[in-house]
């Protein structure tokens, strides 16, 4: 991998999964890392690669996912750049697609999503929204890292500026491929800006400081390594089994998740295996129905590197019990339109805000209610309240209320 000294040699034959692109190979039991390496997670290899022309980044990548050689010498480092290789070579191809439909080419000069392969990722798929949010592109990698590990809500808050600028205005619609990934993966997560400086609140409120950045990221790793196989197996960024095998499945498969071909009995595919290189890296298929409940398919048509993905059977096992039409589903009003394809988004029950006249910020949270055919989003009550500080010099002259509105919030 060039010239970087973290980036030279030999070390194991592991490497990470992808980081933003759904669930990761599942890891086996005999799968082990050092605390040195799960801590690398922002080492430099990351930089040398992403920053690596496309011919050069080519035959980097070439070198480190098919020789099976892969960077750094010893443990430490090594994780990461196999990481970047692999999220290299799914940005290349992603940018293919992209200059073959003629998508317009954007100039990000020397932003933060230069710095990581993720964050080069980042700004091929949702190039609108890393052009309004640069930022956003350094905090990808940890915060995918820490999502279902008990530390997303702390990353969040820490970076919350720059979570929050991909939420506002006609920024959350150029990012809300990104945001619709995260919330998939994370549900907890909070989904406007405002719903998520009213989470970060308490956290301020208590002092000290949140978790740190790289402490984080392994203590979250470490805990993902030592989980079951199937916990493992529905995680971000897990170790990917310590070689690649030879599978007819990948023999002629895209880069990322491909679908297994269902079995004698089965006119579905349920499960998908990770494809790299032309070999397949995970120990074994992920289960649809185990990630996203009876009946959930492996389907086409997804982006990068999850092309491949398990669909919602929400329509078709049982959640749809009185037929075609709308139900509440994920918290928003979502449509049926058959027995058999997944759920569409009718109504996204969102946060609303209102701004007062005396310059207050009212939001109020949403929910969706009601059952078949008829079900709605309502409002649930006050959330969060902010004024400014003329606002709060006029109250504390005793100014009135100045209209309803901010009388009943």
């Amino acid at each position: 991998f060039g010239s970087s000294h973290f980036c030279s040699g030999r070390v194991s034959r592991s490497a990470l999964s992808p980081a933003i692109l759904g669930d990761p190979p599942q890891m086996p039991p005999s799968a082990s890392v050092s605390s040195a390496a799960l801590a690398a997670l922002a080492c430099l290899c990351a930089s040398a690669v992403a920053r690596a022309s496309d011919r050069a980044g080519q035959e980097l990548v070439d070198a480190a996912l098919q020789r099976g050689d892969e960077c750094g010498s010893g443990a430490e480092g090594g994780e990461q750049c196999a990481l970047a290789a692999l999220q290299l070579r799914g940005r290349q191809e992603s940018k293919g697609v992209a200059q073959r439909a003629g998508a317009p080419a954007v100039d990000f000069g020397n932003s933060s999503c230069d710095a990581t392969a993720v964050g080069g990722m980042m700004r091929d798929r949702v190039p609108a929204c890393v052009a309004a949010c640069p930022r956003l592109c350094a905090a990808a990698t940890p915060l995918l890292a820490l999502v279902n590990a008990g530390g997303a809500m702390d990353m969040a808050c820490e970076r919350e500026a720059d979570l929050s600028c991909a939420m506002r205005g006609r920024n959350a619609e150029a990012c809300g491929p990104m945001l619709a990934e995260l919330a998939a993966a994370w549900p907890g997560m909070p989904k406007t800006a405002e719903s998520l400086a009213a989470a970060c609140g308490p956290l301020r409120a208590g002092g000290g400081s949140l978790l740190g950045v790289e402490a984080s990221t392994a203590r979250a790793l470490m805990a993902r390594a030592s989980a079951g196989d199937g916990a493992a197996g529905r995680r971000m960024l897990d170790l990917s089994v310590s070689h690649k095998e030879a599978d007819p499945n990948c023999a002629d498969a895209r880069e990322g998740q491909t679908c297994v071909p269902p079995a004698d009995e089965q006119v579905h595919s349920r499960a998908y295996i990770y494809c790299s290189a032309k070999k397949r890296l995970s120990s074994g298929a992920t289960d649809c129905y185990a990630q996203k409940g009876a009946l959930s398919r492996c389907v086409g048509g997804g982006f990068g590197l999850t092309h491949d993905y398990c669909d919602d059977p929400f329509c078709r096992n049982g959640g749809a019990d009185a037929g075609e039409g709308l139900y509440c589903h994920d918290g928003d009003v979502a449509r049926c339109a058959n027995h058999d394809d997944p759920p569409s988004v009718y109504e996204a029950c969102d946060d609303e805000k209102v701004t007062t006249r005396r310059h207050c910020e009212v939001t109020i949270k949403r929910e969706c209610r009601g059952r078949h055919p008829h079900p709605f989003c309502a409002r649930t009550g006050v959330q969060d309240k902010k004024c400014d500080g003329e606002a709060l010099l006029d109250r504390a002259r005793g100014g009135g209320l100045e209209d309803g509105r901010e009388g009943r919030a």
